[in-house]
């Protein structure tokens, strides 16, 4: 039986043995995405240490853990006694945060790994919980479902010393928060009254969540916020179900539509402090290629990220997942295997939000 194993890369990000150096983006190539997978989440710090899990080929569960280590290897965490743990974040200090199965896989928890093992976070009655961010403070921005057995969640604060705070919803029944800055604002989404229709959400620990609305679907979900409280997602058109469009959300304001790179659909997952997000955003031929955007004197510029790589590298970088305030961007892409590989992806010159 395969395991899922909690893992981070400390990484030196002296990107020697580069590919893609003829362009303005240089590729360090982590391996496949069985050594270490970061997909959904932005789960890069700015010291380049990366979060993630790790596939354990071994025919049994694997409970043991390591020590994080900056050698540039993927580090493998342990986990609450279950066959399996994901991390999807790591602060400024190196604190990693996830979820583990218990024991007995009967349910998982939102966990932060350490190195003396990790610790159980707790749920807020319920099966179930994941932690999704953290910010430096420490705090933890996650879901949790309510009571044993039950599938309804609601988005948590979480801490390391303190039980989990509810932050409710827009009125449903479900919300998540996804993203925390340093202000402790979190982001996610929510339904409302009938649980048919989910917008973005910002949830603080002590007041109502606001709603910050959709692009005129029935769907919209924020991913990150930075430090200046920039909020990115993605939300669904109208009459458009099955189309996402990558989205700016402001409280009080209607959110603003990112648009596509010439295909249907697109979602932003990541912001730095710089105003520079990055996500993924379709083509013309329907194929999906990591995407980058920056608000220049108020326009916001899309940039197909494969545009910035060497052609002869032989790269193709379909998603990308976050990026940090030094511009390392997070990715995931396909070399001439077609296998998906994790990327990290830096500039030859540090971008800034009107250019590049």
């Amino acid at each position: 039986m395969k395991s899922k194993l909690a893992a981070m890369a400390a990484l030196g990000l002296s990107f020697n043995s580069l590919a893609g150096t003829n362009g303005a983006v240089t590729i360090l190539d982590l391996g496949p995405a069985t050594t270490l997978d970061v997909t959904g989440y932005s789960a890069l710090n700015d010291h380049g240490e990366l979060a993630g899990y790790t596939l354990d080929s071994l025919e049994s569960d694997s409970r043991g853990g390591a020590a994080p280590h900056y050698s540039g290897h993927v580090t493998a965490f342990g986990n609450l006694g279950g066959d399996y743990a994901h991390a999807n974040a790591v602060c400024e200090s190196g604190e990693v945060i996830g979820y583990s199965y218990v024991t007995g896989n009967t349910g998982y928890h939102a966990t932060i790994f350490r190195k003396n093992g990790p610790k159980d976070l707790g749920t807020l009655g319920g099966d179930d919980s994941i932690a999704y961010a953290i910010n430096d403070a420490g705090r933890i921005a996650g879901l949790s479902t309510l009571a044993p057995g039950d599938s309804i969640f609601h988005a948590v604060i979480f801490s390391q010393h303190h039980a989990p705070i509810d932050l409710g919803t827009l009125g449903g029944s479900n919300s998540a928060a996804f993203g925390i800055n340093r202000k402790n604002i979190a982001v996610g989404m929510s339904s409302l009254s009938g649980d048919s229709i989910y917008h973005a959400a910002l949830f603080t620990a002590y007041a109502s969540p606001l709603d910050l609305g959709t692009l005129g679907g029935n769907t919209a979900e924020a991913h990150a916020i930075n430090e200046h409280g920039s909020i990115v997602g993605y939300s669904t058109l109208p009459n458009q179900e099955g189309t996402t469009h990558a989205a700016v959300f402001s409280p009080g304001r209607s959110p603003i539509d990112l648009g596509t790179l010439g295909g249907p659909s697109s979602q932003a997952v990541g912001i730095n402090d710089k105003e520079i997000v990055v996500g993924f955003a379709d083509t013309a031929q329907g194929q999906p290629h990591a995407a980058l955007w920056r608000n220049f004197n108020g326009n916001w510029i899309l940039t197909d990220i494969n545009t910035m790589i060497d052609p002869a590298s032989g790269w193709t970088i379909d998603f990308a997942y976050g990026i940090n305030n030094r511009g390392v961007i997070e990715a995931m892409g396909r070399g001439a295997d077609e296998i998906e590989h994790t990327l990290l992806l830096s500039f030859k010159t540090a971008p800034s939000s009107s250019g590049i």
